[in-house]
């Protein structure tokens, strides 16, 4: 019997349900708290629309605020003459819903995430996220937009190594309608209303259904890491491991599966663990000539270097992550990467060397005008400088 989607009422998740079981109090698989479930109705005024390759692909979760930007943004899409794939309005009542969205982000031309604090917080909406990095390696082509619209979405951009280096959209006021505006510049052109489009086709391939199992396990073990339950994203980044292994999917993924098990690991202060798994995953991004994957890894090495005080090959990572950082224009990263640099240095009594490295710190984070990262730095400059007139 084929699942259908509803919405829980008290924190907006997408759940399946068996059809029987709409109109009765059921438990949400996310915050298990009771609701009633309800089949969402589709957009008013939308008619359904034939699923036809090559449209936009929206991610976002079910928030109330959320879902008001998103109604206008696909709107606004809509006017512009894209086709959008939206679980809203586009995908409707009897579909597995999860692999009708798989199917849709196969073959979009672009995808949007609509980050926000409850986006964050989203199983749904972090599966979507996988499955689009999955697309991304496979395709080779730069296919996500990220789309943020509060500060606790910006905060999770700025902190998700795989997003942060992405060309986002930031609006974060009430409409978010000059970002609708700027959204549709990065988007590639509409197609021409006589452009012959595909179906959408009938069915994943085994693969895709093997790594789409991956991106779920992968997108768990985010969220609830994210959520402080190290225990449980630790068991399912392992078996995010496994499943990705077992399928033959690209190495990328398991470096990836890899850099989410130490993660828990060492919140959980198990150090030698996490670092054995860090290095197991730098030797992947290695291989691969995978630079910024390198870069990433190295800042959690240093970090557990840190923490075991091994400043000397702390400090060693962080330059070199640094300085990968840098050649390839990601301001933030790098500004993050030289400031970690100065805390070394400094503690290490090297005092010159701290300057010289918050200084690039400060130059990095004016390049892109990041003001949390100018402040973190000048401030550290400022500690510096009075430790100097102590002497």
């Amino acid at each position: 019997m084929t699942p259908v989607s509803v919405v829980c009422t008290g924190c907006g998740t997408t759940n399946l349900v068996l059809p029987e079981q709409v109109g009765r109090v059921v438990v949400c698989h996310h915050c298990r708290g009771e609701y009633v479930a309800q089949v969402a109705t589709l957009d008013p005024g939308e008619p359904e629309r034939p699923l036809l390759a090559g449209g936009i692909f929206v991610s976002h979760c079910h928030d109330p605020r959320d879902m008001e930007v998103v109604r206008g943004l696909v709107a606004h899409l809509r006017r512009r003459g894209y086709s959008v794939y939206v679980d809203f309005n586009t995908l409707r009542g009897g579909d597995s819903l999860l692999r009708t969205i798989a199917q849709c982000i196969k073959v979009s031309r672009k995808f949007v995430v609509v980050l926000s604090g409850a986006a964050l917080k989203s199983r749904w909406v972090q599966t979507e996220i996988e499955w689009a990095l999955i697309r991304e390696i496979r395709d080779r082509m730069d296919f996500i937009i990220p789309f943020i619209i509060d500060d606790a979405g910006l905060s999770g951009f700025q902190e998700d190594v795989r997003l942060a280096s992405k060309l986002a959209v930031v609006d974060l006021t009430e409409t978010c309608r000059a970002g609708f505006d700027r959204l549709g510049e990065a988007l590639p052109a509409p197609p021409a209303p006589d452009e012959t489009r595909a179906p959408l086709p009938e069915a994943l391939t085994s693969a895709d259904e093997e790594a789409l199992d991956g991106a779920e396990l992968r997108a768990q073990a985010t969220v609830a890491f994210r959520e402080g339950r190290v225990e449980e994203s630790l068991e399912m980044a392992r078996r995010a491991e496994d499943a990705a292994r077992a399928s033959g999917e690209e190495v990328t993924q398991i470096a990836q599966a890899l850099t989410a098990q130490a993660r828990p690991l060492r919140r959980m202060g198990r150090f030698a663990e996490a670092l054995d798994l860090y290095q197991q995953s730098l030797r992947v991004y290695e291989e691969r000539g995978d630079h910024l994957g390198r870069a990433h890894t190295l800042l959690g090495i240093a970090s557990i270097r840190v923490e075991r005080g091994e400043l000397d090959e702390a400090a060693r990572a962080f330059t070199q992550a640094a300085e990968v950082f840098a050649s390839h224009g990601e301001n933030l990263w790098a500004a993050r990467a030289f400031l970690n640099l100065s805390q070394v240095r400094e503690r290490h009594g090297q005092v010159a060397e701290a300057e010289a490295a918050a200084t690039r710190a400060v130059e990095f984070a004016r390049r892109s005008n990041l003001p949390p990262e100018i402040k973190a730095a000048n401030k550290r400059l400022g500690s510096i400088e009075r430790r100097n007139r102590r002497k």
